[in-house]
């Protein structure tokens, strides 16, 4: 019998991302609470710039139940901080680092609220508002001699978010996965991919409806991106960007020369001529970036609707209602930036393990896979963090306690 290999690799990711996590950038980051009184103080100073109206502004995408809506409810309650984390869709869940982001934001959770005596809990954002499908399709799966990838066929035509694309055919890559699994001891988690994977379903639906029964008993809550209520949430901050397109730019042009200049890379590239903020059509058509020439007129347009089109926020493409669908693409530069303080009506964001390369992003998500951290009281967040693209840099974090926690960023695709 041939014995296994184990290899491993530090954590940490890309050049880049080990300089933040070490502290290098301190002009591009803000300083990493490394014990328990600087924990305590990042946790009493996001809870001193937001409201308790975070939970009922969200409350109806959260559609929390059982032991995460009750930790929710304590931290609304309590004024207490929330610690968020999310991927995009994958086939049965995706990549393991589905799993592993929703873990390290509960032990963070825990930690924070161990080490401060401040109420505490994980939301996963699950951004099923994502267009990418073939990221969507597929997942693997470890078999004898190797791993088996599994895949699904779109049950529509491409560009539409994954929560509107209908499931093709999952019987042939459900019944691999089945095989993968051999004799399980628990089959509950089987019996809940049965139930999500259901003729009818949406890529997104399916997705969400897995988390949802795995997380909420560990108390984790799952956030779907795509309900109305976070495009109401996040669409002021979205106009704002719009009607600083040109700023934000900039900014993210003098920042990658910056990156570039201190011998990094920038880990997404950026797209001459475009904002970061998309739209749709209603009909539930292809999103579209909005140019920076159109970027003015857009903002000023406000809430009046564009004959045929929605309006969708926050790189989530979250149908709202008829009007302009905004969404947002972004990842955090490590600067300051227009929502760098806001988040959903009133919660404040207080970045805490901001991403190295890119700019401004919406509050408490990271929802694609790069938003920053923060960490807000009602309704902020503190973010975990990692890159979701390619190798997902896992960083080793300071916990509250001084124990290491692993960081994960969740990374936003702007380059798309």
């Amino acid at each position: 019998m041939t014995e296994p290999i184990v290899r491993t690799e530090p954590l940490g990711g890309s050049p880049l991302a080990r300089a933040a996590i070490d502290g290098q950038r301190g002009e591009w980051y803000p300083d990493i609470p490394r014990s328990e009184q600087a924990w305590t103080d990042r946790v009493e100073a996001v809870r001193a710039s937001s409201t308790r109206e975070w939970l009922e502004t969200i409350r109806s995408a959260l559609s929390a139940s059982g032991t995460a809506a009750a930790r929710l409810a304590r931290v609304a309650s309590g004024r207490g901080v929330v610690v968020t984390t999310g991927q995009q869709p994958g086939l049965f869940g995706g990549p393991i680092y589905t799993w592993s982001k929703a873990l390290s934001a509960l032990t963070l959770a825990d930690e924070i609220e161990a080490a401060t005596g401040i109420p505490a809990a994980p939301v996963f954002w699950a951004a099923n508002d994502d267009a990418d499908f073939a990221e969507a399709s597929w997942t693997a799966v470890a078999v004898t001699g190797g791993a088996e990838r599994l895949t699904v066929a779109a049950g529509a035509p491409l560009g539409r978010t994954m929560a509107d694309m209908p499931l093709g055919d999952v019987a042939p890559a459900f019944a691999a996965l089945l095989r993968a699994c051999g004799a399980t001891l628990d089959p509950r988690p089987i019996d809940a991919v049965r139930a999500a994977y259901r003729d009818g379903a949406t890529v997104g639906g399916a997705y969400l409806s897995l988390l949802r029964a795995l997380f909420e008993p560990l108390g984790i809550a799952v956030l779907d991106a795509a309900h109305a209520s976070v495009a109401e949430a996040a669409r002021p901050f979205l106009l704002r960007a719009l009607d600083r397109a040109n700023a934000v730019a900039e900014a993210l042009r003098e920042r990658d020369e910056a990156i570039l200049a201190a011998g990094f890379s920038p880990q997404v590239a950026e797209v001459a001529g475009l904002s970061l903020v998309f739209e749709r059509a209603r009909d539930r058509g292809d999103k579209r970036r909005i140019p920076l020439s159109e970027a003015a007129a857009v903002a000023a347009q406000g809430d009046s609707a564009r004959p045929g089109r929605t309006s969708d926020p926050a790189d989530c493409c979250v149908r709202r209602r008829p009007g302009r669908a905004l969404v947002f693409r972004a990842g955090e530069r490590g600067r300051a930036h227009p929502w760098s303080r806001r988040a959903t009506r009133g919660a404040a964001l207080v970045d805490h393990d901001s991403r190295a390369s890119r700019s401004p992003h919406p509050v408490g998500s990271r929802p694609r896979g790069g938003r920053a951290g923060g960490a807000t009281s009602g309704g902020g967040t503190i973010s975990q963090s990692g890159d979701v693209a390619s190798a997902h840099p896992c960083a080793r974090r300071s916990s509250p306690g001084g124990r290491p926690s692993v960081r994960r960023r969740v990374e936003c695709s702007r380059g798309k």
